[in-house]
């Protein structure tokens, strides 16, 4: 069982940002290749429990508050 399907049977919420998204995107591209990049981002849509909430420039104001 991999860790997504562990994830998703216990029913973990998984919340990231797209600068995560980003960043690891980046980190595949150059560390194994544009494909391997490219695959990981496209699973994310069949992670269930998962999300990428919209961050306002309002929300980063509160966060640094």
């Amino acid at each position: 069982m991999t860790a997504w399907e562990q994830m998703a049977e216990s029913r973990a919420r998984i919340v990231t940002f797209v600068p995560v998204i980003f960043e690891i995107v980046t980190f595949l591209e150059r560390h194994a290749s544009r494909d391997v990049a490219l695959k990981w981002k496209d699973s994310l849509d069949s992670i269930t429990n998962f999300r990428v909430p919209v961050c306002t420039e309002e929300d980063m104001r509160a966060a640094w508050q």
